[in-house]
């Protein structure tokens, strides 16, 4: 560093100088917000004590500082701790709309303030609730005082109604010194001056004194009872002297006292009627339970209501006098007396809009009947009603089950019919379930093939004492039969009773035999009529809607069962002719197949010890037998009985110790070989796995026959399309048709074998008259 010249030291020193001195007279004048720095030269960094005189200067500064904010602290808590001592001063006068500012820079007088105004807002919600509560109580005040006043409006009315009822019997009576007892009440006899008084004193409510002279006096009392007048009190005396306070506090207990007991002993009376009434409920609810339990036992309707018409009286207000009677179907159960009485009370028993019957309650004596009595009536009809209607339902339940089941047990019995024989020998079963249905006494079924002008009639032959006119088998004709007017018009015919008006030309002969109604229905299959069910019975009118329905869906399946009968025959017919053809067709085959290999016809191939042989006289009896009956058949069966095939040798000498048997080798039902086993010495013997065996196989044999004939015949047929197509291109490529026909006639010959061909050409007339033309050979 460069030594510094002393004038310029001297001007360094001045300007530090005067820098620090306008700090401290800034300071001085109360700015604390100077800045003080040190001074610094240009060629030195300054004088060392300016420099640390203007620390010091800081530090001075700093404190200064540091004493202003205290005193402006304590200042601001002073400031804010009287504005919130104020608030609580004024929220403790009352005044809680006081707005709380929190103050900033004290934290603990802020949290203060925080806590003042949470304190005010709780009270305010405080007082709201108080208030609210206020209001709440005095509208309960308010609704409880009106409940009252209506309260004792209603007693008043309860107290006016019940003694204007109960005062109806015994209007007042009258005692006059001397007599032994009160008498009733006469209000024509009463002088004007105590009607005058009486009048008034229950006008006013209060008590009246009247006199028509100065020596009588009369005083009446109102008598009241829960503020309401229950009565009138009269009192008249010959005295001088009118009524004193004692006198008339005497005469106002003497009232009150009166009232009370009065109250007492209507409320007794009322007591007693309640006490009455309640036994006679009991009364009434005991019989419907009573009825309630009969019911639970399931009774006959019949039973059940003569229980109930002798019940019922028991629990009327005058059982002894009460009679009870039950009108049903047209029958009575009860006391018929009833009905001529005439203090009567009726309901009516009705299952939906159809009236079954009636209740009748009657008294001997002109007894008023109570509403009560006319409620268990309706519980008892409503009961009674309600068990028929189930019973009712119950009964149609369990005859449609009966109904359901002989329908399922016709149906079972038709459908086990294969043919027409079989369905006619089912006829006889179905008379039962029949009779299920319907009182069935005649029974017979007609047959119609369309196109015809008869139907066949096959009768059923029942135990009954009625017979069918007719034998099985009869043809009637359409025109004037009953049978024959339902296949023409295709829709049932029912008569309730053939004597009024016979129609048909049998009729005659079904009347002669005691049937009084019948019932014809069609024997439907999709649109056509294949015949009748015919049903008669000695009843009249035996045949309803209902039992009509029941007996179409008998006809409905006697037809599928006839209709199925017939197609079954003419299937099993069909298929019976299409096996025979295949048979003749198998056969015709074979016999073919065998005639072009004559080694194989007239030779049977025998297996002996490892060795395939053709042996043409081997031919077993069992084998014939087989052959004949197409089945298994050993040694032994045709040793024990049964007869060779005609034209078969018979069995050798040795046949007691030889074993062997024989199986058809069947193919599409046709035997085309017969396989046989044997041993001629007896030592093999076959069990039940080994015919199986042998069955096997010669089941598969017959196939596999089968399979290497059709294999040989098709590749037969291959070999000729192919020599017929060689052929056919060959004449094709003829380049004339003279050439054309050479080439045909040369191909012809040579695949046929044929010693001489002859062709000619020409059309039909010509070559019919054998004229022009050319021949080829």
């Amino acid at each position: 560093m460069a030594k510094m010249t002393l004038a310029a030291y001297k001007k360094l020193v001045e300007t530090q100088g005067r820098a620090l001195l306008d700090v401290i007279q800034s300071v001085a004048m109360g700015n604390l917000d100077v800045e003080v720095e040190v001074p610094e030269g240009e060629d030195s960094p300054g004088i060392e004590v300016l420099s640390d005189l203007a620390v010091g200067i800081q530090m001075m500064i700093d404190d200064l500082r540091d004493m202003m904010r205290s005193d402006m602290q304590s200042r601001l808590i002073e400031r804010q701790s009287r504005a919130l001592l104020s608030v609580v001063q004024s929220v403790a006068l009352g005044n809680l709309d006081v707005e709380i500012d929190i103050p900033e820079g004290v934290e603990e007088l802020s949290e203060l303030a925080i806590g003042i105004e949470m304190m005010v807002d709780d009270l305010r919600t405080m007082l709201e609730e108080q208030e609210r509560a206020r209001a709440e109580i005095e509208a309960s005040r308010q609704q409880l005082e009106v409940a009252l006043e209506e309260m004792q409006a209603v007693q008043q009315r309860y107290v006016q109604q019940e003694w204007s009822s109960y005062a109806v019997a015994a209007p007042g009576y009258v005692y006059t010194a001397g007599d032994d007892a009160p008498q009733p009440l006469v209000e024509d006899a009463l002088p004007e001056t105590w009607l005058a008084a009486l009048n008034a004193a229950l006008t006013r409510g209060e008590p009246v004194v009247a006199g028509e002279d100065e020596a009588a006096d009369t005083l009446a009392l109102p008598i009241t009872w829960a503020g309401e007048a229950i009565g009138v009190l009269g009192l008249s005396r010959q005295a001088a002297a009118t009524w004193n306070d004692e006198d008339m506090a005497v005469v106002n207990e003497i009232v009150e006292q009166a009232s009370w007991a009065l109250e007492n002993q209507r409320l007794f009376e009322e007591t007693r009627r309640a006490r009455a009434l309640l036994s006679k409920q009991v009364r009434e609810l005991d019989c419907l339970n009573d009825i309630g339990r009969r019911i639970a036992e399931s009774p006959p309707v019949p039973e059940l209501l003569q229980w109930t018409a002798e019940r019922i009286p028991q629990a009327m207000q005058y059982p002894d006098e009460c009679l009870a009677v039950i009108e049903y179907t047209g029958r009575f159960y009860g006391d018929m007396d009833a009905v001529d009485l005439s203090r009567q009370m009726v309901s009516g028993m009705r299952i939906g809009d159809e009236l079954i019957g009636r209740l009748l309650v009657a008294y001997r004596e002109d007894h008023a009947f109570l509403d009560s009595e006319s409620t268990l009536l309706g519980d008892v009809t409503r009961r009674l009603t309600g068990y028929i209607e189930n019973r009712r339902l119950l009964e149609q339940t369990e005859l449609r089950a009966e109904h359901e089941q002989a329908l399922l047990r016709i149906a079972a019995t038709i459908g086990s019919s294969e043919d027409l024989a079989g369905v006619w020998e089912t006829l006889p079963t179905l008379v039962e379930p029949l009779r299920q249905l319907a009182p069935v006494d005649v029974l017979s079924v007609a047959t119609y093939t369309p196109g015809e002008n008869e139907v066949t009639v096959f009768a059923v032959t029942l135990e009954t004492e009625v017979e069918h006119f007719s034998p099985p088998g009869t043809r009637l004709p359409l025109e004037g039969s009953g049978p024959g007017w339902v296949v023409t018009h295709e829709r049932p015919w029912r008569e309730d009773d053939i004597r009024k008006k016979p129609t048909f030309a049998e009729d005659m002969n079904l009347i002669a035999e005691g049937v009084v109604s019948r019932l014809i229905l069609p024997l439907r299959f999709g649109e056509l009529v294949i015949g009748t069910l015919n049903v008669a019975s000695v009843q009249p009118a035996a045949f309803t809607p209902e039992r009509e329905a029941l007996l179409t869906q008998v006809a409905n399946q006697l037809a599928q069962a006839i209709e199925r009968a017939r197609l079954l025959a003419s299937t099993r017919a069909a298929l019976a002719a299409e096996a025979e053809t295949r048979r003749s067709y198998e056969r015709r085959e074979w016999e073919t197949y065998l005639q072009e290999h004559r080694k194989l016809r007239q030779n049977t191939l025998v297996y002996d010890r490892g060795v395939v042989a053709l042996a043409p006289d081997f031919w077993r009896p069992e084998m014939q037998r087989a052959l004949r009956d197409v089945a298994l058949v050993t040694a032994t069966q045709v040793h024990n009985g049964m007869e060779p095939v005609e034209g078969m040798p018979r069995p050798t000498d040795d046949a007691d110790k030889r074993v062997g048997l024989a199986v058809p080798i069947e193919m599409r039902g046709q035997v085309i070989g017969v396989l046989g086993v044997e041993d001629p010495e007896g030592e093999w013997r076959s069990t039940a796995d080994h015919l199986a065996l042998i069955q096997s196989v010669a089941q598969q044999l017959g196939q596999a026959l089968e399979s290497a004939r059709l294999l040989e015949a098709t590749q037969r047929r291959a070999a000729r399309e192919e020599r017929t197509r060689q052929i056919t291109d060959n004449i094709r490529a003829a380049p004339t048709i003279e050439e054309a026909v050479k080439r045909a006639v040369q191909e012809i010959g040579r695949v046929l074998n044929a010693s001489e061909m002859v062709a000619r050409l020409g059309p039909e007339n010509r070559l019919l008259s054998r004229e022009e033309g050319d021949a080829h050979e």
